[in-house]
């Protein structure tokens, strides 16, 4: 079993050309470009996705693989989760899925009968191979379609992938990356993306979620997790602030960022030395160009 352990970043369209200009690519090991063709296989009634199950094949020249994943941890575009990877022979094998109660379920001759295409994608794929003892960094960058019941959504983001390398490795280079491009963590997955093609449905501002915290908690392991939540309520509505003409989606973001202020207040006394002050700006100016944009907003309607 591998675990992936990626950082996945949107990229406009628009900002390619300048992101391919980046000097910091000049600097990577190795360099290679392929084109992957990619099909999510799910039944009718989606009950992979309800299990947290993603079924992929892959193309790769003229070669099939065979990847299964199941849902991990994720937060701020940072995400790990386990994957098997085997060659496609014309049939799905699960064997080599060493979860046993994943296995077995695939297995399943009536679940097998009803596995059927829900989505594609097409790329093309730039892959730069940085060094970061003891491993690498992998930085992609792919250009394509996401395709499903004859929809479709472009592809343009940023992947950065642990390769034997320490997390942080990871955090450097996309700071570096940063400061040419706009970069804003992809909170979706291409397969999520699919599924949402597949289904039609809209997409709708996001609101915050109960966190669920315990008594066995560190005071400051309870800030992490509503840290964590604050900052999926504000990216999962990002898109949609730039995109629609919807104003909850920057309701929802200044909801979010008023959460992370607060909970920096609350648990200032057990944070880290330094933690919570470098935030303070940046958050305080988020925070003041969501209320002039909100006061438009208002102001526009009534």
């Amino acid at each position: 079993m591998a675990e992936e352990v990626e950082l996945k970043l949107a990229l406009a369209e628009a900002h390619q050309p300048r992101f391919l200009r980046h000097p910091l690519l000049k600097q990577a090991g190795e360099r290679r470009v392929e084109t992957l063709d990619n099909i999510y296989y799910d039944t009718t009634e989606l009950s992979l996705r309800r299990r947290g199950i993603a079924l992929r094949l892959r193309r790769k020249g003229h070669d099939w693989l065979q990847t299964v994943k199941l849902a991990g941890s994720s937060a701020a575009g940072l995400s790990s989760r386990p994957e098997w990877e085997v060659p496609y022979t014309g049939h799905f094998d699960f064997s080599h899925v060493e979860d046993s109660s994943v296995r077995e379920w695939l297995q399943r001759p009536k679940l097998l009968a009803r596995i059927v295409p829900i989505c594609e994608t097409r790329f093309r794929r730039i892959t730069w191979k940085f060094p970061a003892a003891p491993g690498a960094v992998l930085l992609t960058l792919d250009r394509g379609w996401i395709i499903a019941n004859g929809r479709r959504e472009a592809i343009s983001e940023v992947e950065l992938e642990l390769a034997g390398a320490p997390v942080h490795a990871i955090f450097a280079l996309a700071t570096q990356l940063a400061q040419r491009a706009a970069l804003t963590p992809s909170v979706l997955s291409k397969a999520e993306r699919g599924y949402r093609l597949h289904v039609g449905a809209p997409a709708t501002p996001f609101k915050a979620q109960a966190v669920a915290l315990s008594a066995v908690m560190t005071p400051f392991e309870a800030f992490r997790r509503i840290a964590m939540s604050c900052l999926e309520h504000l990216q999962q509505n990002h898109s949609g602030a730039l995109s629609s003409e919807d104003p909850e989606y920057i309701h929802q973001m200044r909801v979010a960022t008023r959460r992370l202020r607060a909970a920096l207040r609350l648990f200032a006394p057990v944070l880290p030395e330094n933690l919570a002050e470098p935030l303070r700006a940046p958050l305080f100016a988020l925070m003041k160009q969501l209320g002039r944009t909100r006061d438009l907003d208002v102001l526009l309607t009534e």
